[in-house]
């Protein structure tokens, strides 16, 4: 089972900025892929949310909001920019 971590940043400025938006469209990603998991073509992933804070080394006001998806720092991110991450994530091949 492919594994797919998604942290997003819950410091004051990305809060601000629309990291709860972000973690509820990851959210609801997340509830559709539960419910299609028979026919989504990607096989059983797993997506983990984990709401973090300071995902970078050094502040962030101008970058806000942050996410990080299997360990690619995504900045000035939306819901949008988050999921294709996921997606794209779900489509990699093993190996």
């Amino acid at each position: 089972m492919k594994k797919i971590q998604v942290e997003i940043c819950m410091c004051t400025s990305c809060i601000i900025s629309g990291s709860p938006q972000v973690m509820e469209s990851v959210e609801k990603l997340k509830e559709l892929h539960r419910l299609m998991q028979g026919d989504f073509p990607f096989g059983k992933d797993e997506i983990t949310i984990i709401p973090c804070k300071g995902l970078s080394a050094k502040p962030h006001r101008e970058d806000s909001p942050v996410a990080r998806v299997n360990g690619k720092l995504l900045t000035k991110t939306s819901g949008e920019k988050v999921m294709q991450a996921v997606l794209a994530c779900i489509g990699e091949k093993d190996s």
